[in-house]
């Protein structure tokens, strides 16, 4: 017999991230992970098989005390190739340390989306395996099982580079119980997730209007407009279509928390003091602080938590365009790294979003609760030249 999952004591949707520590520790295997309505995963735990060790409930990350690093280091980055630096959403510090990994004859893991536009962590051996890799994906993206490669990676004494949410970075610390001097992780500034569930029901939608199939979907795409909120898709006939993240209704209510997973209004991986040995994200409002950078092209908040990664960065330093930052300019526009408890309240519309997509489909979504209202900032927004923004935007 199958029930909802109770392996540690209050379990809720509003804790549970959805890691697969659980699942991924379980000696007779007695935990799967399954979506519910929503699109999320959660655990569900076979009683006739569970033998009550109680490993489930020692690993959760959510469920016991993290250990974190206050950040030495802050940095304003930028990768001077320009050709990985337009395949990244911000500054490139992803492609840079996967590629001293690889080097290195390491494995990376990193987000991608399949062929069905799930969004799951995969592991890579070269350099061509890290292009799906790279650029921002606004999903809740399945850990797999991956936790359980890296550590017999680890064991064989391979170098692992591991990217992901915090909460995931802290989830795989606690499946490997122990620090190893071969593997390097790194997280970023996470807003909270959508499921993967919502997202390819928007594909379909995309495909549906256009009447074609969406070969690729990026959430940030710097060719046509630079480093900003601008997403791109490209159809069968090769047009590629580019829209403000804003204006679209998935961005939309991405942006405006409407789509997230229960347990981001409550995330406890937030803060200065960080689990990854890495921390990375948009350096939103720079200008104000480091003038050195090419600001179109986009650059990274970088922060060093610990000794290993300021020597790892010491191998791939001279690839970047690098200022000493401070953290007080970057959470100005970066909540998440507030050391004040990040709380957020649920909008009413969450509250009732995925009935409503279950329910009437998403269709009916895009042209009403996640349709941008009308207003007349936003349509000169959306109908301004990017050359005329931009020059408006440098005089400001």
């Amino acid at each position: 017999m199958k029930i909802i999952s109770n392996y540690f004591e209050n379990f809720s949707k509003e804790r549970c991230t959805g890691c697969r520590a659980c699942a991924a520790i379980c000696p007779v295997h007695a935990i799967a992970m399954e979506a519910d309505t929503e699109g999320f995963l959660y655990p569900i735990i076979n009683q006739d098989v569970c033998i009550h060790c109680d490993k489930c409930k020692i690993v959760c990350p959510v469920s016991k005390e993290n250990v974190s690093q206050k950040g030495n280091t802050a940095y304003a980055a930028q990768l001077k190739s320009e050709t990985n630096l337009n395949k990244s959403s911000s500054g490139g510090m992803f492609i840079g340390l996967a590629t001293e990994c690889i080097s290195r004859g390491g494995v990376v893991f990193g987000c991608i989306f399949d062929k069905e536009y799930n969004a799951i962590i995969q592991s890579t051996e070269t350099m061509a395996g890290l292009i799906p890799m790279q650029g921002s994906k606004y999903v809740s993206s399945d850990t797999l099982n991956t936790f359980v490669e890296v550590r017999d990676l680890l064991i064989q004494n391979r170098h692992v580079l591991y990217t992901g949410t915090p909460c995931q970075i802290a989830a795989l610390k606690s499946f490997l119980k122990k620090g190893y001097e071969t593997l390097v992780t790194m997280d970023f500034l996470c807003h909270g997730v959508p499921s993967s569930k919502i997202f390819k029901e928007y594909i379909q939608f995309l495909s549906s209007e256009r009447n074609s199939k969406i070969r690729q979907f990026q959430f940030r795409d710097k060719s046509k407009k630079g480093w900003g909120h601008t997403s791109s898709y490209l159809l069968d006939n090769n047009k590629k279509v580019y829209k403000l993240n804003d204006a679209n209704p998935y961005s939309y209510g991405f942006l405006h928390g409407y789509l997230n997973r229960y347990s981001c209004y409550n995330c406890p991986f937030t803060g200065s003091s960080r689990i990854a040995d890495f921390t990375v994200a948009d350096y939103w409002g720079i200008g104000r602080y480091h003038s050195i950078f090419d600001v179109e092209k986009g650059v990274s908040l970088l922060l060093l938590n610990n000794k290993q990664a300021e020597e790892y960065m010491k191998k791939i330093e001279e690839n970047y365009t690098l200022e000493i930052s401070k953290v007080e300019y970057m959470v100005v526009e970066n909540g998440t790294l507030s050391d004040t408890k990040h709380v957020a309240d649920i909008p009413e519309l969450r509250k009732c979003i995925y009935d409503l997509d279950n329910e009437k489909g998403f269709k009916h979504l895009a042209k009403n609760e996640l349709k941008r209202p009308f207003t007349l900032k936003n349509t000169v927004k959306e109908i301004l030249p990017y050359c005329i923004k931009k020059y408006v935007k440098k005089m400001m």
